[in-house]
């Protein structure tokens, strides 16, 4: 089984798990909005400061560096400064993989 093939199935397994009726076969479709849906979904809150909808690399690494900020801070009390916002936002295999690991932990 190819790395992103495991990524797809980890996203899918949280998605899953959150009661989302939802699966995805692209890593282009595993960006912020779908793991911001996926914290408002488990903690029943919407994070401020985020685009609601977001256009390019530049937004989606905005919003995935909230998103960081609130997993990290309010939820597991720990520094998530491994995870760049910039590689979650351009699709990178690695960080995604770790960012759906954090969500199936949660």
């Amino acid at each position: 089984m190819s790395t992103t093939q495991i990524a797809l199935d980890r996203i899918n397994a949280v998605l899953n798990a959150a009661g989302l009726d939802d699966t995805i076969f692209s890593l282009r479709d595993a960006n912020s909005s779908l793991f911001l849906l996926l914290f408002k979904k488990l903690f029943a809150r919407t994070l401020p400061g985020v685009q609601a909808a977001p256009v390019g690399e530049q937004e989606h690494a905005a919003n995935y560096e909230v998103l960081l900020r609130a997993i990290g801070d309010d939820v597991l009390g720990m520094d998530l400064s491994h995870l760049s916002p910039t590689q979650l936002a351009a699709g990178e295999l690695a960080p995604l993989c770790n960012l759906a690991e954090i969500f199936s932990e949660l």
